[in-house]
């Protein structure tokens, strides 16, 4: 398999197109395959930040039976150009996950014959069934393209990644507007998504994960606002059926205070703040998450049956949104 650069002195991209459309039978085989570029726009704010965002890209390619044809690890440039026999493949890249500090990892060596739909990305140290660590982010995508034997150059696709990690933030505070702490409270996140597929789908593993914060603190407070504590969690996919069951509880009293399925409170401010699309596609744009909620010393509960995810209010005693 030949690796070709996409940049080509146009004499010579000109002379290889008039060769051609003639049939010189000591000239090589017309160039055909495929220049796929990648992108990540899939972001609350529609740009591409796959420069920012995105590294240590791969990808595979499968042929039209489904079975690997080539891996690539893929450079800065996040293209690659290849030259394939005619027929049908299907392309999937992945980002993040043949960086050093890696969170994922195949279920087979790349390079490794297999069928794609045996491929599988799974999170590292999961059989310790719990995970502190902030994840290094993971990217997904997959596309399918055709090379036919008529072609005189490289077709062209783009490639638009979406990432599959998240991150969750809890702020809490007390009503009385006393000192608040992180270690006042066990926080954590149990769900069963740790790994996917070669579509990008959860595939459960019969048993929840549980993540726990990688980073706390607190916030002093000010004359517009009480002290706060803050604990951060590092999570993977979420989609419309991940049960991801965000629990907090108090140290002090061993009482747990909230329990929700974080998705299923998503759902409810999703047609606020992104109208007109499905909570898959709005899952897929935005992956940072925060909860603010104020808690009740003295009733060991949520104060006022409120609490917050990205600025909307959630009215637990009716489940509604109050603007």
């Amino acid at each position: 398999m030949k690796l070709k650069s996409i940049i080509l002195p146009s004499i010579a991209l000109s002379l290889g197109l008039a060769s051609c459309s003639a049939i010189y039978d000591d000239l090589d085989p017309c160039p055909q395959g495929i220049d796929i570029s990648l992108a990540f726009t899939n972001n609350m704010e529609g740009v591409d930040r796959l420069s920012s965002d995105v590294h240590c890209s791969n990808i595979f390619i499968y042929d039209g039976d489904g079975n690997l044809y080539g891996h690539y690890d893929i450079d800065d440039s996040n293209h690659i150009d290849l030259e394939l026999p005619a027929g049908n493949y299907r392309a999937v890249a992945f980002g993040g996950m043949r960086c050093d500090e890696a969170s994922y990892d195949f279920n087979t060596t790349p390079g490794d014959f297999h069928h794609y739909s045996d491929l599988l990305a799974f999170l590292k140290g999961t059989r310790a069934s719990e995970v502190s660590a902030r994840l290094h982010d993971q990217f997904h995508v997959a596309g399918d393209f055709t090379v036919d034997a008529d072609d005189l150059n490289h077709r062209s696709m783009t490639l638009d990644y979406i990432r599959n990690t998240n991150t969750v933030r809890t702020i809490l505070d007390y009503s009385d507007k006393s000192a608040i702490r992180p270690s006042d409270f066990i926080v954590t996140l149990t769900a069963d998504n740790y790994v996917t597929d070669h579509k990008n789908d959860v595939v459960p593993q019969g048993e929840a994960l549980t993540y726990r914060p990688c980073a706390d603190g607190t916030t002093a407070a000010t004359a517009d606002s009480p002290a706060q504590a803050w604990m951060e969690i590092s999570t993977g996919r979420l989609t419309p059926s991940t049960d991801a069951r965000l629990t907090i509880s108090s140290v002090s009293s061993g009482k747990q205070l909230f329990k929700i399925n974080l998705v299923e409170y998503i759902a409810k401010i999703q047609e606020k703040e992104m109208p007109g699309v499905s909570l898959a596609e709005y899952l897929n744009r935005q992956n940072n998450w925060e909860v603010k909620l104020t808690v009740d010393r003295d009733a060991d509960g949520i104060f006022g049956l409120v609490f917050y995810i990205n600025g909307w209010i959630i009215n637990l005693s009716n489940t509604n949104i109050d603007l």
